[in-house]
């Protein structure tokens, strides 16, 4: 009679381990650009959402809002969000990215700080000296093409996908 044998040989399992060990290692490059990606595809969202949380709280409040972009020395960067009201200017949201010292933010044609105001109307965006102001943001990272976004003169926000390489 035959005895059942259960369970795995020592050399089955070291074989397996061997091939999920190379598995892994060809997958790094594709797992670094996917989260090169991703890094830089997610603060591009969160700086479209402060834009459209400024837009829409000038509206709602019917008190003109403006968002400013600072830069620190380090090359990190941040977005400020201010309600301005009969009281002064009241900071109502701080935007910091968690990757901001990895991923570097351009206003092309714009000196830094850069603010834009918008209008209570009808959330329109504006320079500080009144005119109608569209800008232009780009998101950069190394390893990965320049990402560019759009506050379109209407206010809405246009960007487009993360590529990296």
């Amino acid at each position: 009679m035959r005895r059942c044998q259960n369970g795995f040989t020592l050399m089955e399992l070291l074989i397996v381990l061997t091939l999920l060990g190379l598995l892994a290692v060809m997958a790094m490059p594709a797992m670094g650009q996917w989260l090169a990606r991703q890094q830089l595809q997610g603060t591009a969202w969160e700086l479209a959402d402060t834009l459209r949380y400024a837009r829409n709280s000038a509206i709602t409040s019917q008190t003109p809002t403006r968002i400013t972009f600072t830069a620190a020395a380090d090359g990190s960067w941040r977005a400020t969000v201010r309600k301005l009201d009969d009281d002064g200017a009241v900071t109502i949201k701080t935007l910091e990215p968690k990757e901001a010292g990895k991923i570097a933010l351009a206003t092309p044609g714009s000196a830094w700080p850069y603010s834009i105001e918008f209008s209570p109307l009808h959330g329109l965006p504006a320079t500080l000296d009144g005119q109608a102001a569209s800008g232009r943001f780009l998101l950069e990272r190394n390893g990965c093409r320049p990402l560019s976004m759009e506050l379109l003169i209407t206010g809405a926000v246009d960007m487009e996908a993360a590529q990296c390489v």
